[in-house]
């Protein structure tokens, strides 16, 4: 197959398929021309197309208005993602006890951790190994 090629200076070629993404020196102007795909399929010169292209992206060109085929309602705002919990444990080697364990003082831990966000979740005793043998101590596991 073959198609017509016109140059820039208006000489018009005819070309094989076989000629595309090569070159043509213009035997009229001389000047070397590509020969491109798109000016095969117009039967245009490469500086045509590129005119069309450079001409047709100034067009305006109407867009149909799109509309969703479902309208979704969005929450007012959205709900906050789940907080994760934090544990806290209290013992009698705690700091809030200065080495000296006090009911009073256990009192005013748990309260000053309250106004924090914490809440007791658990209490409990525990045997703990010592120097003189083994010891009892309270455990106080908190929540937020």
């Amino acid at each position: 197959m073959s198609f017509q090629f016109t140059c820039r200076c208006g000489h018009v070629y005819d070309l094989p398929d076989n000629a595309v993404g090569k070159s043509l020196k213009c035997k009229a102007c001389g000047e070397r021309t590509p020969v491109t795909e798109s000016a095969r399929r117009l039967g245009l010169s490469t500086a045509e197309v590129e005119q069309a292209l450079d001409d047709s992206a100034h067009d305006e060109v109407s867009q149909p208005s799109l509309k969703p085929a479902v309208q979704l309602q969005l929450p007012e705002s959205l709900p906050e993602p789940p907080r994760v919990k934090e544990y806290k444990v209290l013992s009698q080697k705690d700091k809030w006890f200065s080495g000296k364990f006090d009911p009073e003082k256990l009192e005013l831990a748990i309260n000053a951790y309250a106004k924090q966000g914490w809440v007791v979740k658990a209490l409990a005793t525990a045997s703990i190994p010592g120097l003189t043998g083994m010891r009892d101590e309270m455990i106080v596991l908190l929540e937020r």
